[in-house]
């Protein structure tokens, strides 16, 4: 890990009406995944004990997911450091991931099959983006 910020009030928002938001940046190893992953935690955990917002258990669990196929990506595809912003604005939770690789990523038409990819989890109407 190169440097954590901690949890803050309204400072550098990303999303308008943000209550809390935390960064963290990386160096570029494989440990990131579940770094990132016990980050999301801890931020959702400060959020219930310092400005208690209680986040649902799936919400919670969907967010881990996201944040941890997202840095699995970087990991893959843009070896380097990475970026992993985290923050909250009324009910949205926003997850932004930042890479060093200059390309933008291929979109690839929607798998047809059944499955519980981190997006379809996201988009169920549990109030997760």
């Amino acid at each position: 890990m190169v440097d954590e910020v901690a949890l803050h009030d309204r400072k550098h928002p990303v999303v308008e009406g943000t209550v809390a938001w935390a960064g963290v940046a990386y160096d570029g190893n494989l440990e990131w995944i579940g770094d990132a992953r016990r980050f999301v935690t801890g931020f959702l955990t400060q959020l219930d004990q310092e400005h208690r917002i209680e986040v649902p258990a799936r919400a919670a669990g969907v967010a881990e997911l996201v944040v941890s196929e997202l840095v699995t990506n970087v990991c893959k595809y843009a070896p380097g450091p990475c970026v992993v912003n985290v923050e909250v604005a009324g009910s949205v939770l926003e997850i932004t991931v930042w890479d060093t690789n200059p390309v933008l990523p291929v979109v690839c038409a929607p798998d047809p099959g059944p499955g519980n990819s981190p997006a379809r989890l996201a988009n169920r109407g549990s109030g997760t983006r």
